[in-house]
């Protein structure tokens, strides 16, 4: 984010992919309090209308639940439902996550911003897909994940310990 007539540039770095949203929020954060008394770029000014919110059910909502993927990235988004209310967040994980407002049955927008997720219902030959649109010029398209629930003779090959070498740390896994 750049300001070139008041002299400040800001850039964010993190670890995660395609976190545009978040890192948008904080570096205009940061912006709003350097330039508070320069210029007024309130975040609030320049944040989208939160859309109307239409209500769905408990099963409406689980039912867009689960990992999706995106083929040629790899890129996963984990969507879960969370106090009643459809939440994604970057990963497998569910760490730094995000409100999914709904303005259809199938359509959820990010909160504060204009990325909408589509999801699109299985058919025959195909699953359950989500369609990113408004991060970039042309929309993702992500595949739901199947989870697979193995019993404990299917894990039992698994078992021992396992070493991470970037973090000094051992698992030990057991079926």
């Amino acid at each position: 984010m750049r300001y070139p007539d008041q002299g400040l540039a800001i850039e964010a770095l993190c670890n995660l992919e395609d976190i545009g949203s978040v890192v948008e929020r904080l570096t205009q954060g940061v912006a709003d309090i350097y330039l508070a008394d320069v210029v007024a770029i309130s975040s609030a000014g320049s944040a989208p209308a939160t859309p109307a919110r239409v209500p769905l059910s408990a099963e409406q909502l689980a039912s867009k639940a689960g990992l999706y993927r995106e083929a040629s990235s790899e890129e996963l988004l984990q969507i879960s439902v969370r106090d009643g209310k459809l939440m994604g967040s970057a990963g497998a994980g569910h760490d730094v996550s995000w409100e999914l407002i709904p303005v259809n049955a199938n359509r959820f927008v990010i909160s504060g911003t204009t990325i909408a997720l589509d999801f699109v219902p299985a058919t025959a030959g195909r699953g359950q897909e989500m369609h990113v649109i408004g991060e970039r010029p042309n929309p993702d398209v992500f595949q739901r994940v199947n989870e697979v629930a193995l019993s404990s003779r299917e894990l039992r090959p698994f078992e021992g310990e396992y070493i991470s070498a970037t973090r000094g740390h051992v698992h030990a896994r057991s079926a």
